[in-house]
């Protein structure tokens, strides 16, 4: 790899006397890391575990994920390391804070988006936004698999945020960047980078900062984030923040030996100090007063308008769910105390999902949704499970047709290694296959490819 001089130039200046070891550490192999579901997999790992989040783990050697069943199962999520330091920041300012409104406002591809998720844990709610059209597919993918029911998906501009304001307790801004983070992992960001290149950058993240800053709460928390190592998109944007939006500098903390930079405002992942990819963050309480907007919507405001009826759901259904906080209406279930927020959002953002897929209604044939077999709202002792191998998971996977041992007719949840993986109908001799077209593996199985994680 070559790194581009006047990038070699500025590591000079800043980093005077680490300039050397960090271009050396960039010209190394990245190392592979994972963050657990804990709601699907309460398996101990002997792996090597990252020093700031608790549920994440660098592995020895990169497997091929498109082979590991638990991998599109949700089980776990393939994330870079530095990445993970989000969850120090949300343990750190947000336990305690009573069903939290959380923005993930840069979202995809959903690292972490499903690492908070899972900090949130199925109280509160997630929206995890993600400009780019083209990104949303594997967005929605991800945050599906990852299980929970209090998340949604949007794809706005950052300024569609600006006047609903003081409505989120929480906003995490993984601004667009330069990439210099990723240089080991990313040959494009090399080609790409340039002085100007970061200039347009920091201008752009102030913009993104500026438009969704409002939709802050007074008093709530925002994080800062890029995979950068220059201060103009770094360090310089994070004292604009706390200059120009209104708002107080938040210590982080991170274990003593965890190789951690503590720069003026935020904190620095160096490759050669710690052990991952560049990454630089932030984070804030706002100090600004800010009216919060009201969600009704506007069904609600017409005297008399009850809009569209749901059709009611059958009563079998609620036997599927293991969740008393759980409402499903139009096949779809998500928490009742939010079902106001979900259609203000709906009508002002246009929700590309929300919730939890449970069914659809085919005539007389309630058929339940891949979905809620990978959920954590799912109730596992109400289906009748089958335990399958390697080779018939991945079968599964591929969408392939496949034959079960269950002597019982109708819905069997597949599980492998005690996870769900999906729904057949068991039709006895033969079985149909529920796997989503559009998540089916094209890869062939080939085992040599596959490393047991757990």
């Amino acid at each position: 790899m070559q790194l581009p001089d006047d990038f070699i130039a500025d590591l000079r200046e800043y980093l005077p006397n680490e300039h050397q070891q960090l271009i050396d550490a960039l010209a190394t192999e990245p190392v592979s890391s994972i963050r657990l579901n804990r709601r699907k997999i309460d398996t101990e790992c002997s792996l090597e575990k990252v020093k700031w989040c608790e549920d994440g783990y660098y592995l020895n050697d990169r497997p091929t994920f498109t082979m590991d069943p638990l991998f599109h199962a949700g089980a776990y999520y393939v994330q870079e390391a530095s990445s993970m330091a989000v969850g120090q920041v949300y343990k750190q300012y947000m336990t305690g804070v009573e069903s939290p409104i959380v923005l993930d406002l840069c979202a995809s591809p959903g690292g972490k988006t499903t690492h908070l998720a899972s900090l949130l844990d199925g109280n509160g709610f997630l929206l995890s936004n993600e400009v780019v059209k083209t990104r949303t597919k594997t967005l929605c993918e991800n945050v599906s698999k990852w299980g929970f029911a209090n998340t949604a998906v949007c794809s706005v501009m950052p300024s569609s945020f600006t006047e609903l304001t003081g409505l989120f307790d929480l906003i995490l801004v993984d601004a667009p960047c330069s990439g210099e983070g990723m240089f080991r992992k990313d040959e494009v960001a090399v080609s790409e980078w340039s002085r100007d290149n970061v200039k347009m950058c920091a201008d752009r993240q102030r913009t993104i900062l500026k438009d969704v800053f409002p939709a802050l709460k007074e008093d709530g928390i925002l994080i800062y984030s890029t995979c950068t190592f220059n201060p103009h998109e770094d360090d310089e944007n994070a004292q604009w923040i706390a200059d120009e939006l209104g708002a107080d500098v938040l210590d982080i903390d991170f274990p003593a030996d965890s190789g951690v930079t503590k720069d003026k405002c935020g904190y620095h992942f160096y490759p050669h100090k710690t052990k991952g990819e560049g990454f630089y963050i932030a984070a804030f309480r706002k100090n600004q007063q800010e009216d919060e907007i009201s969600i009704r919507t506007k069904q609600d405001k017409k005297k008399g308008n009850k809009g569209n009826v749901s059709q009611p759901t059958p009563a079998e259904v609620m036997k599927w769910i293991d969740d008393s906080s759980i409402t499903v209406a139009d096949g779809i279930a998500y928490p009742t105390e939010f079902e106001q927020l979900i259609q203000f959002l709906n009508q002002n953002l246009r929700l590309l999902q929300y919730g939890i897929p449970v069914y659809i209604q085919k005539g007389k044939d309630i058929i339940p949704q891949h979905n809620l077999a990978i959920s954590n709202i799912v109730n596992k002792d109400f289906f009748e499970k089958e335990e399958v191998d390697w080779e018939k998971a991945i079968a599964f996977l591929r969408k392939d047709n496949i034959e079960v041992e269950s002597d019982k007719k109708g819905w069997l949840m597949l599980t492998y290694k005690n996870v769900p993986i999906g729904f057949v109908k068991n039709l006895g001799g033969r079985a149909n296959n529920l796997y989503p077209q559009n998540w089916r593996i094209l890869m062939s199985a080939d085992k040599s490819r596959y490393i047991d994680i757990f």
